[in-house]
């Protein structure tokens, strides 16, 4: 809808599926990666998460094993963050455990969805985006973010993949934001 409305014709985007977000690459890196994530994202986000309409496959929240991190404003506060803090340090001694009795690759525990500082709010004004947040939890637990949306190159070869037989060179990447996308 927005980029229709900045000019992009019917022929330009064919359909829903051929955007590829931060929001599906969450959900199928969860899925494809059996990460069961406490999440700090707004509700809409969660929904799209757990919703399995469009390609049959839901995230499971129960148990988290991982944090993931959105644009969340209402996540944002010291119980949640704290909360979120709290799990990582947990998931560390077992994880720690495991790698004593054995050598498999074991997934992040902190994955970000972008890492944008800020962003510009429906006011107009810049609010803090996701980054800051992600920054902090990664100060306090000493581990870094799996990022796995803009601009990780894996979200971008993720888009290219989806696309089939298209070069890089040969494909645009629309953003909002030229220093964070």
């Amino acid at each position: 809808k927005q980029l229709r409305g900045i000019g992009f014709n019917e022929d330009a985007i064919p359909n829903k599926e051929s955007i590829i977000t931060s929001t599906n690459a969450a959900k199928k890196y969860l899925i494809r990666n059996e990460l069961r994530p406490l999440c700090l994202v707004e509700k809409d986000l969660l929904s799209d998460l757990s919703n399995n309409e469009n390609d049959g496959n839901m995230v499971n929240f129960e148990n988290p094993n991982c944090v993931l991190v959105g644009l969340s404003p209402s996540s944002f506060h010291y119980e949640k963050l704290n909360n979120a803090f709290r799990l990582i340090e947990r998931l560390k001694i077992k994880k720690e455990e495991k790698q004593n009795h054995n050598t498999r690759k074991h997934h992040p525990l902190l994955i970000a969805m972008h890492r944008a500082n800020y962003i510009r709010a429906n006011d107009g004004e810049l609010s803090l985006g996701p980054g800051a947040f992600i920054s902090s939890l990664e100060a306090a637990s000493g581990i870094k973010a799996e990022v796995i949306g803009k601009p990780s190159k894996s979200f971008f070869n993720a888009g290219l993949s989806a696309m089939g037989d298209v070069k890089a060179e040969e494909t645009i990447m629309i953003g909002d934001d030229i220093r964070q996308d």
